[in-house]
């Protein structure tokens, strides 16, 4: 627990140290370009995470020891294939958007994609978070303060995404070499069971997903140039939260997955979908009233938000949240995942044409309202699943 509790914590020092620096010293310029460019290198990371993320803990926690190594070691080579295929798109994205700072943008992809060769998910797994603290919190947070240093000593900007850059591939090679067995390996092999359509379904789900919760950004910068500071600030502290909270699912994937007895993962997806909803509406409630001033401090003053901003942004980072907490903890446990890939298409296919029309009509607000109108249907959806899966195992055991 205390892993869990340290993870948020070293990535969220990262942001409060930086973004106030960025902001005051390279202005308005400076830091949209730094979160447009994060903004499209996370939904690169999204695609070329495949599935593990949401499928991996529990495929790991349940494997013999050997095997688990020889699935990260397949799921780092088919996702190093999907994210050298991906980035080309992400920077003709990049340049088509045209940001302030090109460079600036181009590299902070890169860093920020670079993190879907993340071993997050099998560290879960394995039931051993705390190589996250030194192989991903403490670089991370090392990078970050010497990017900070080099910035107050008069640095240009663009040595920020380079070093977060380093940093992520500091973070693939040694998990390579560390975790994975190295060039070698332990003499296993890995074979996917599910079959090729199951897998590109799997796949074309979660890039989807990607689509509507990080490409937001350069949707609103081409539709409504002048809505985009705003959207852009609230947006950016939305991820940097749920960013944060991330570890909870994760953690909570393992726990719920980890017996065989199927009564007793049903129990734990009970209790785990219990205790979620109140964690849920208090942070609802913390992030509608203290929105304005986290933007105003975070962006050192050059952008300012409203409270009916803040609300949907709160909205938006809480169904995120859920619609995350309840596939790991619910779906996948259950073996309902390949429903909650349908509620992805489904998100998406609702919450991109709500985005456009949102931002056309209303800006920044329409855009949030857009985006809370898929996450609600999304947990909505799951909700029903999960509801259904344990009435169904509770008749069976009568």
């Amino acid at each position: 627990m205390f892993v869990f509790a340290l993870m948020p914590v070293l990535s969220t020092l990262s942001n409060l140290v930086l973004l106030p620096t960025i902001s005051s010293t390279f202005g308005q310029a400076g830091w949209t370009s730094v979160v447009l460019g994060q903004g499209i290198g996370a939904a690169v990371s999204v695609v070329c995470s495949l599935q593990w993320p949401t499928e991996g803990p529990a495929l790991v926690a349940r494997a013999p020891s050997p095997l688990a190594q020889a699935m990260l070691r397949a799921s780092m080579r088919s996702r190093l294939v999907a994210l050298v295929a991906c980035l080309p798109f992400a920077v003709a994205l990049i340049v088509i958007v045209d940001p302030p700072e090109l460079l600036v943008c181009v590299l902070s992809c890169l860093a920020t994609a670079a993190i879907g060769m993340s071993p997050m998910w099998y560290a879960v797994g394995i039931g051993r978070p705390s190589i996250l603290i030194w192989l991903e919190g403490i670089p991370r947070l090392v990078g970050n303060l010497l990017s900070f240093g080099l910035i107050l000593g008069g640095a240009l900007l663009w040595t920020y995404p380079a070093v977060m850059l380093a940093v992520s591939v500091f973070t693939a090679v040694v998990s390579w070499f560390l975790l994975a067995g190295g060039i070698r390996g332990n003499g296993q092999v890995w074979r996917n069971e599910q079959n090729r359509r199951s897998v590109s379904f799997a796949t074309l789900a979660r890039s989807l997903d990607a689509g509507y919760n990080f490409i937001l950004g350069p949707v609103v910068a081409l539709l409504a140039p002048a809505a985009y500071p705003v959207f852009g600030a609230c947006d950016r502290l939305g991820k940097v939260v749920i960013s944060g909270l991330s570890i909870v699912p994760q953690g909570a994937a393992g726990w719920a997955a980890e017996p065989h007895d199927e009564s007793v993962r049903i129990r734990r997806v009970r209790l785990a979908r219990a205790w979620i909803m109140p964690v849920a509406l208090l942070l609802f409630v913390f992030l509608t009233f203290a929105t304005p001033t986290l933007v105003h401090l975070l962006f050192a003053g050059t952008v300012e938000v409203s409270l009916s901003t803040s609300a949907l942004l709160a909205g938006v980072v809480c169904m995120a949240f859920l619609a995350q907490f309840l596939f790991l903890t619910g779906l996948a446990p259950t073996g309902h995942a390949t429903a909650g890939y349908r509620y992805l298409v489904i998100g998406f296919a609702v919450g991109l044409p709500s985005l456009v029309v949102g931002t056309l009509l209303w800006g920044a607000n329409g855009a949030f309202l857009g985006v809370l109108t898929a996450g609600a249907l999304l947990v909505g959806l799951s909700l029903w699943r999960i509801r259904t899966a344990i009435r169904q195992v509770s008749v069976a055991a009568a």
